[in-house]
């Protein structure tokens, strides 16, 4: 609804990322450009969806020109032509043997995190939180933060080849209860993502698209790890509910008059 503002979000992240080297925001606009041009195509049949066929040519050139930018950051981070598609296999595949790594290093310590590390995005806030009343953090907490968020640290993954971070969304769930947190964190984040696209698509609720739009960041983000170990996600949705709920206490302040 506001061009305006759209266009001016999209420069400012690209200046960011020329600035700063970082390539996510611009992936992250190309798969949220990808679902909210699907959803509200087949789902609500906006006006601006008539002439369809216009308005994808646009949205085509428009996700090469962002796809493009990719490319181009990435030269100028150092990285040779002939280098891109090693690059992008090595994010893709690479944090399989990255995690692999890190799995032999955690058993070797026999240290289990019982859900510090799966939902640190929660835990990264109340901690602080309540330990600004004077109660101290957990030894389990502060064991965590040393002993299993430390990916950041680059490790040779191959010939001439090496990556942090990508650790796969498993990683941060086995670290907490093994394979049973793994299957119990796929179940937790798979049932959150199926309740707001049944919202979204089934219920056809306008304020849930938001939601669905993070999550399907969170998706596109499990190359590199399990999303709810993220506390900027957790601020987020926070934000974002509050956001609603003022805005739900808005309609019907308004309604009563």
């Amino acid at each position: 609804r506001n061009k305006y503002m759209l266009i001016g979000i999209i420069i400012y992240e690209i200046i960011k990322c020329f600035t700063f080297g970082g390539r996510f925001a611009i992936a992250y606009m190309i798969v949220e450009i990808i679902v909210c041009y699907s959803i509200y195509k087949k789902i609500y049949n906006t006006t601006i969806f008539k002439n369809s066929r216009k308005t994808k040519k646009i949205i085509n050139k428009f996700i090469i020109f962002l796809v493009a930018v990719i490319v181009l950051i990435t030269i100028i981070r150092g990285a040779e032509a002939k280098q891109l598609a090693i690059k992008y296999y090595r994010y893709l595949c690479g944090n399989i043997v990255f995690f692999n790594s890190k799995i032999n290093e955690l058993e070797s310590r026999d240290y289990i995190s019982y859900s510090i590390a799966g939902l640190y995005g929660f835990y990264s806030i109340f901690f602080p939180i309540i330990n600004a009343f004077g109660i101290p953090y957990p030894k389990i907490y502060l064991n965590t933060i040393n002993y299993i968020m430390d990916t950041q640290s680059f490790r040779k993954i191959g010939i001439g080849m090496v990556t942090n971070a990508f650790i796969t969304p498993f990683y941060h769930l086995y670290a907490d209860f093994r394979i049973i947190g793994v299957i119990i964190g796929m179940i937790l984040f798979g049932t959150i993502a199926g309740y707001l696209y049944k919202k979204v698509v089934v219920e056809k609720s306008n304020k849930s698209v938001i939601y669905f739009l993070i999550i399907s960041q969170m998706i596109f983000k499990t190359i590199q790890f399990y999303p709810l170990s993220n506390k900027v996600y957790f601020w987020t949705l926070i934000v974002m509910l509050i956001i609603n709920k003022k805005s739900k206490n808005e309609v019907t302040i308004i309604k009563n008059k």
